[in-house]
């Protein structure tokens, strides 16, 4: 079960860019927006970083999404 979990992880970043994209964003809009520095959006969509609680929040509120 853990394993899962932290595969979903690896992701993150990866929908977190393409919903960005889909949005028509740019990472310095998104950051804007969300108060979540520009270069945490880089190194999060690169997969150098991983998200915590607080900033995925900010993250998908930004999106319009419902963090669940």
């Amino acid at each position: 079960m853990r394993q899962v979990a932290m595969r979903s992880l690896d992701h993150v970043g990866q929908v977190v860019r393409a919903l960005r994209k889909a949005c028509g964003l740019k990472q310095e809009e998104l950051a804007d927006m969300t108060g979540v520095h520009a270069i945490t959006v880089s190194r999060l969509e690169t997969g150098a970083i991983k998200c915590g609680p607080d900033s995925l929040y900010k993250l998908a509120e930004g999106l319009k999404l419902r963090p669940s």
